[in-house]
């Protein structure tokens, strides 16, 4: 059965990126597939796009070249700020207010934080265009 190409599109640029990722760093197949603890004719076959990785594979191809799995899969880069590593690395040395404040961040920018947000506005819009209008 031939493949659907919409949903090749995906795998082909992220098996690009990830040939990308691997060459920058002038790594072989071989390099790769033994620091991510995969074999090499899988990782071939994910750069051709022909194979659909898992997401344990992807974090694993990721944490072996030193790069966001984010990035491996849609292809944004984020760039921390000069001194600022990764948040796993600082995360212990962050008080708890920090912690909770990053936490209460990622929630709102999820997208069940946005939608929240999103309702709560409303209704205070809600409540606002209702006492004006209940005014003569």
């Amino acid at each position: 059965m031939p493949r659907n190409t919409n949903m090749s599109k995906p795998y082909s640029e992220f098996g690009a990126r990830l040939r990308r990722s691997r060459m920058g760093l002038g790594w072989s197949q071989l390099d790769l597939s033994m620091r991510a603890e995969i074999s090499s004719s899988y990782l071939a076959e994910l750069e051709r796009g022909g194979r659909n990785p898992s997401l344990e594979t992807i974090f694993s191809l990721a944490a072996a070249m030193d790069i966001s799995a984010g990035f491996l899969v849609d292809g944004y880069r984020f760039e921390a700020p000069a001194g600022l590593g990764p948040l796993a690395d600082i995360w212990p040395s962050l008080q708890e207010s920090s912690r909770s404040a990053l936490i209460h961040l990622a929630w709102l920018l999820s997208p069940e934080g946005v939608q929240a947000e999103r309702e709560k506005i409303f209704k205070e819009q809600g409540k606002k265009s209702g006492r004006k209008s209940g005014k003569k």
